[in-house]
């Protein structure tokens, strides 16, 4: 599991780091300094210290039941099949959607060369 430390700009942190009482050394580049507090002090002490404050907003439902009960919507309008967790799209695209595709990806690749 991973938590955001510190999320702002960088002329912010050593600021920020001094107020949750870690304050980098002078001169010390801040992303360093947030890998060595990171690495170096204990998770207990990091939430003492206020770095992982709670984030306030709440954390909608991946998918939601559509009309009937009859499928599964994600957020973007996405559709699984109601009862199949696992369930994922196996179907194989056609010879001339896949060249299309890859011919694109060679003219994008060529032209930022």
């Amino acid at each position: 599991k991973g938590r955001v430390m510190y999320q702002g700009l960088v002329s912010d942190v050593p600021a920020y780091f001094e107020e949750h009482g870690h304050g980098a050394p002078k001169n010390y580049n801040p992303a360093d300094w947030i890998m060595t507090v990171a690495q170096t002090v204990k998770i207990e002490q990091l939430d003492e210290d206020g770095f992982f404050p709670e984030d306030p907003r709440p954390i909608e439902d991946a998918f939601v039941v559509g009309k009937e009960g009859s499928s599964v919507h994600d957020p973007l309008g996405f559709t699984r099949r109601k009862g199949d967790d696992d369930y994922e799209d196996e179907r194989r695209v056609g010879m001339l959607v896949e060249t299309a595709m890859l011919f694109h990806r060679e003219s994008v690749d060529r032209r930022r060369d």
